[in-house]
């Protein structure tokens, strides 16, 4: 819809200088059906946005959208209603929305990060904390879809404003502790200094999702009572083995990925002694993002055995890339390590 706006305004004014020839009369008439056709264009345009900023706030991608808008209606309506059909409107408005929107109190980054921190403040007070820095005892837990909200203006203001925007809530000397940590990690420690879990902004529950988990590099991982680690990286439909020697032996690690083969858990077999140990990935993955509120775990939770008691083995997951399916889950791709202990 923009495309079609700008590159036609944009053709035309190049045309312009044509327009009063007798052979280049047609352009005349181009003009003028081209910018009556703009009239349901821009106001859906101006529906989608207003639609978007009312769900979600005004952002810098949306104020200028809306700027956009805005431009093309005075062009617009100019073009249809005056005689004279100046160019140079075209121009001068786009001068003047440049400037508005990059300087001052109206300026694009000033309107969004105040409109996101409003529409913060205003979740926060929903769910008792009534913009004090800290929560109150008494106060119950955001909702789920609560937390989703703050957790995505939480991400929004502190990768496009940095950590000033949360000046109103944290402390400076919070905000210098946060400022030491890296960017990536920020987020989800600014929303529990201010009370509640990081959720992330998608959900778990979206079928066709894909969702990327990780451990939190924070955590760490028990491994005194193996012998081995074999690391491992890249399984997926099309690399579902790897093959790791182990003094005169080898291990062979099996994933079943494919759609297909949703019944069948993760294998993991000792050649030539051919010893099988079955892990039931999958659905112990659904059970535990069925109650998680965030894409990071801890080394326990991503720790994963065989149904076989005292197997001598644990598979440790540091990444895992899944899909949400109408029947559980799909996963696309692992990374992590395989502990062993050895065979007596």
């Amino acid at each position: 819809m923009l495309w079609y706006s700008v590159v036609g305004i944009l053709s035309l004014l190049l045309l312009h200088p044509l327009r009063d020839r007798i052979e280049s009369r047609w352009i005349q008439a181009i003009s003028k059906w081209f910018y009556l056709a703009l009239v349901p264009l821009v106001a859906m345009l101006f529906l989608a946005i207003m639609r978007r900023i009312n769900d979600y706030g005004v952002t810098e991608m949306r104020y200028f959208v809306f700027a956009m808008a805005v431009g093309l209606t005075i062009v617009m309506i100019y073009m249809i209603v005056s005689k004279r059909k100046d160019v140079r409107l075209i121009p001068i408005v786009i001068c003047l929305l440049a400037f508005f929107s990059a300087f001052g109190p109206w300026s694009a980054f000033t309107v969004s990060r105040t409109n996101q921190q409003g529409r913060f403040e205003a979740l926060l007070i929903k769910n008792g904390n009534a913009g004090r820095r800290r929560r109150s005892e008494a106060a119950d837990d955001p909702s789920l879809e609560d937390r989703q909200d703050l957790s995505s203006i939480v991400s929004y203001l502190n990768e496009l404003h940095g950590l000033k925007a949360f000046s109103p809530w944290l402390s400076d000397s919070t905000t210098k502790t946060l400022d030491t940590l890296p960017a990536y990690s920020r987020s989800e420690e600014i929303t529990l200094r201010l009370g509640f879990a990081y959720a992330h902004p998608g959900g778990w529950d979206a079928e066709g999702k894909w969702l990327h988990l990780t451990i939190d590099d924070r955590e760490s991982v028990e491994i005194s009572e193996y012998d081995f680690m074999l690391p491992f990286e890249g399984l997926n439909p099309s690399a579902p083995t790897r093959d790791f020697a182990i003094g005169q032996d080898t291990c062979r690690l099996v994933v079943r990925l494919n759609r297909s083969q949703a019944d069948r858990p993760l294998h993991r077999s000792f050649v030539p002694s051919e010893i099988v140990r079955i892990v039931p990935l999958r659905e112990q993955l659904v059970t535990l993002l069925d109650s998680a509120a965030t894409d990071k775990f801890s080394g326990a939770q991503l720790s994963f055995y065989p149904t076989e008691a005292d197997s001598g083995m644990k598979a440790v997951l540091t990444i895992v890339n899944v899909r949400r399916i109408e029947d559980g889950l799909e996963v696309l791709a692992l990374r992590g390590f395989l502990l062993l202990r050895r065979p007596q």
